[in-house]
């Protein structure tokens, strides 16, 4: 995790704060893939345990024209199958096992799951009936119809699934506990599910070690993380081995992935807290928490990082000068010998927002006027933390045309310079897709509009979420007009809703697919509610008996022959709740 730059710089600073202002208290570091351990712990002050010892042990091997040539110099045929996938799927589902499959994309993932589909189905015969109970829950769950969880319900039915980050929690989820079950004979997958994820398969297939980076073209994945896909083979108390297959198309390329992935040695782990995102942060955490009071604190503290640990100091000590700089200018931090956090600091601290962001937020709302709702939509897609979608040549067209109408609401300026300009229109491009949210556009046709998963979609939202909470209590330093809009936007954005819904969404259980339905029906808010009956609720399309009974319920009134008091008790109760606008 230290090698990861999104959660990485927060694991190290946390660590650093352990043995700061607690150098008695003991620490565990775990790794089945670290390289340079001896490193690690020199840092740590930590021994090193070391132990080639495996609860099932694992045997890797490179497939090529028909055999899996092993690290263990073992071979394996697979004379009569042309496909190596295939046949390796086929061999491991008929001795009782199950297979992961590594592709590259998302749509690898799902174009191979289908195409396997009907194969593997042929070999799941006695599981097909729960595999079809699981397909019709799935679909029957989703909160609104898309392309994508249709096609993993066909596919469910199967006993093959795909995997990746573009799908829902909720499907994901399904499809991991179908899999531990033992229905779901093949999961074709993204490098995702490698890493984090305790799903073990008899026979991890790697299927490619090249994919596609909009920066540089197609490159070669990290060995490390080919190790964590291998390691997924082996499950503990089935399997009497692992196996883990890279699939090869020569034997010059056979000879690669043996001498460079299976045998050869993994990346070293490197610092992600050098970034300068992740310093501004983590210094403005510092001096907000009182737990550096001076330029010499924060040099000791970084000093104390395995950042500091692998590079030259003095490259940290210019960071920190520049940063701490930055955060006096922009009044996040009084000047002075001692630094100490400003309202405004402490509260963008609180908020865990990267302090650029901060600013960019602050600046906008100072601009906020009534009748700049994309604006705010806008301003928290133009932040560091938010991030954003990547433009197509088809996009830029219409993405103008759409800035054209939008232009006059928005409360950052456009950019003269022509590189920034292209990330601006990616700005917009983010915020309509969250307006589109907002507006109630269904979630299949924006995934199919801004060519995304439901997932990413939810990615989107829940980090919209955040931010423009964090936008509403900026709000409330530097522009209380934009506190209410802030606030409402955020709910908005939450459920996706538009604004006359605002209330029927306050109820636990009522989204945004379900308070469209009563408010069609002409039932608008809470008061609405108590006067419709239990009978006309549980009609209502989407509605049901189970959430009928539950928003009476919450409301304070039960299914019929309730005892009166009770029921006067209960809303009494509920009347107070909604007063502090609990809600549900």
């Amino acid at each position: 995790m230290i090698n990861d730059p999104d959660r990485g710089p927060t694991l190290e600073v946390i660590l650093v704060k352990f043995r700061t202002f607690n150098p008695h208290a003991q620490i565990i570091a775990l790794s089945a893939t670290m390289r340079n351990s001896e490193e690690m712990a020199e840092w740590l002050g930590a021994e090193i345990i070391q132990s080639d010892w495996r609860p099932v042990p694992l045997k890797e091997g490179v497939y090529a024209e028909g055999k899996v040539f092993f690290t263990d110099n073992t071979t394996l045929e697979f004379p009569d199958e042309d496909d190596p996938v295939r046949s390796i799927v086929k061999m491991t589902i008929e001795s009782g096992g199950q297979s992961l499959v590594f592709v590259n994309s998302r749509r690898s993932s799902e174009a191979l799951a289908v195409s396997l589909g009907p194969f593997v189905k042929t070999l799941m015969s006695a599981k097909l009936d729960e595999l079809a109970k699981i397909s019709k829950r799935l679909v029957s769950e989703q909160d609104e119809p898309t392309t994508m969880g249709n096609k993993l319900g066909k596919c469910l039915r199967t006993g093959c699934a795909f995997h990746h980050a573009g799908m829902t929690n909720a499907q994901r989820k399904m499809v991991e506990s179908g899999f531990k079950k033992g229905l779901i004979g093949c999961i074709v997958a993204t490098p995702t599910l490698a890493a984090g994820i305790n799903l073990p398969a008899r026979t991890v297939i790697v299927k490619d070690v090249r994919r596609y980076d909009s920066n540089v073209g197609f490159t070669h994945i990290p060995i490390l993380e080919v190790k964590q896909m291998c390691g997924r083979a082996g499950r503990p108390k089935f399997d009497k081995y692992g196996q883990a297959i890279l699939i090869a198309r020569n034997d010059e390329e056979k000879d690669m992935l043996l001498e460079t992935y299976l045998l050869g040695e993994n990346e070293r782990l490197i610092s992600k807290l050098g970034t300068e995102p992740a310093i501004r942060s983590h210094i403005l955490a510092l001096i907000a928490t009182g737990d550096a009071s001076s330029i010499d604190d924060l040099r000791d503290f970084f000093g104390r990082t395995f950042l500091a640990h692998q590079m030259d100091i003095t490259y940290l000590e210019e960071a920190i000068d520049r940063v701490v700089e930055f955060l006096q200018t922009e009044k996040m931090v009084r000047e002075g010998e001692t630094l100490d956090a400003t309202a405004f600091g402490k509260r963008v601290s609180d908020l865990y927002i990267d302090p650029q962001s901060a600013v960019l937020m602050r600046d906008a709302l100072l601009k906020y006027r009534s009748s700049a709702a994309f604006g705010l939509l806008h301003a928290i897609c133009a932040v560091p933390d938010m991030p954003l979608l990547y433009l197509r040549q088809s996009d830029y067209e219409w993405i103008e045309d759409y800035l054209g109408e939008v232009r006059e609401q928005l409360l950052i300026e456009l950019p003269s310079d022509l590189a920034r300009y292209e990330i601006f229109l990616s700005e917009v491009k983010t915020a309509k897709l969250l307006n589109d949210w907002i507006s109630e556009v269904n979630e299949n046709d924006i995934s199919e509009t801004f060519g995304i998963g439901p997932g990413d979609i939810r990615n989107k939202v829940e980090q919209a979420e955040w931010l423009t909470h964090s936008l509403a209590r900026l709000a409330g330093l530097f522009n209380r007009d934009a506190v209410g809009p802030s606030n409402k936007m955020m709910v908005r954005v939450r459920y996706g809703i538009r604004p006359e819904l605002l209330e029927l969404v306050k109820l636990r259980g009522i989204g945004r697919v379900r308070a469209r339905a009563l408010f069609q029906r002409g039932i608008r808010g809470i008061e609405d509610l108590r006067n419709t009956s239990y009978d006309r609720l549980k009609q209502i399309p989407t509605i049901g008996e189970a959430v009928a009974k539950s928003i009476k319920n919450q409301l304070g009134q039960s299914e019929p022959g309730m005892p009166k008091e009770t029921e006067e008790k209960q809303k009494s109760i509920q009347d107070y709740d909604m007063s502090l606008g609990r809600g549900g």
